[in-house]
């Protein structure tokens, strides 16, 4: 028995007295020739005939194909048709060029409205200080000659005789003029501080005398409340004993008196 391959892989065997003849491969169903002699050893299989590859190329076309039909396939269910795809490319870069314009108009209406507020806030206080600086002026002066205002009250009015809004406009001179003015009333301010520290200080000092002296009047009181229960008791003790002696002198005189006056008995 001989063995050999075919030229697609298929494993082959014919018997001696068929050498010579050709064989049909049951795997690729082409005509195979066996070889000459024989050998138990897998022998090398011959190429392929023009017509098997042929096949082969055939096959692989058909493969290749296939296979693009199924890519083809898995796309448009995906994605659509290449038409459908473009068309969404081309909207989705529209809605992004939409979406830019947008952004960048939003921005710049923001600025401008920001510019707007900036100019009218400006032109506000350049109005304020124009219609105002001379009578702020004479307001600060007056603050600060009140003789009927506390320091601390005088720097709380200087705070606020500005509207807080057109304070980062001032003029210099006005600035100049809060700032020697508060500079002034520190050393007034902490004195009126130390006074009312030293107020409060005696105060408490007046009422831990006067606690002091109370709590040492009812100490007293209760001294002199004991010492007199002490006396009053002490008092009523002799008040007893004498009585005691009195009653027994009493008894004794009468018993003498009896004697003298029976003296038989």
């Amino acid at each position: 028995m001989i063995k050999f391959n075919c030229g697609c892989g298929m494993r082959l065997k014919v018997a001696e007295d068929q050498l010579g003849k050709t064989l049909l491969c049951p795997s690729c169903r082409q005509l195979v020739m066996p070889p000459g002699s024989v050998e138990s050893a897998p022998q090398e299989s011959r190429p392929p005939t023009p017509a098997k590859a042929v096949d082969k190329k055939q096959s692989s076309l058909k493969k290749d194909a296939g296979n693009e039909v199924l890519a083809k396939g898995i796309a448009s269910v995906l994605f659509g048709s290449t038409e459908r795809i473009a068309c969404t490319a081309a909207g989705g870069v529209v809605i992004l060029i939409v979406l830019a314009i947008t952004f960048d108009g939003n921005r710049r209406w923001r600025v401008d409205v920001a510019n707007k507020a900036e100019a009218q806030r400006a032109s506000t206080s350049a109005a304020y200080w124009s219609e105002n600086t001379e009578s702020l002026r004479l307001r600060l002066d007056q603050i600060m000659q009140s003789s009927q205002t506390t320091p601390i009250d005088k720097a709380k009015q200087l705070e606020d005789v500005i509207p807080s809004q057109f304070v980062a406009e001032s003029p210099q001179h006005v600035r100049d003029q809060l700032t020697l003015y508060s500079q002034s009333l520190q050393p007034l301010i902490a004195e009126q501080i130390d006074q009312k520290a030293s107020a409060v200080r005696g105060s408490r000092r007046i009422w831990i005398t006067s606690g002091t002296w109370m709590l040492g009047g009812w100490v007293a009181i209760g001294v002199i409340y004991a010492c007199f229960s002490i006396t009053n008791s002490n008092a009523r003790a002799d008040a007893e004993s004498h009585k005691r002696h009195l009653e027994t002198a009493r008894e004794q005189v009468g018993t003498k008196l009896a004697l003298l006056n029976n003296p038989g008995k």
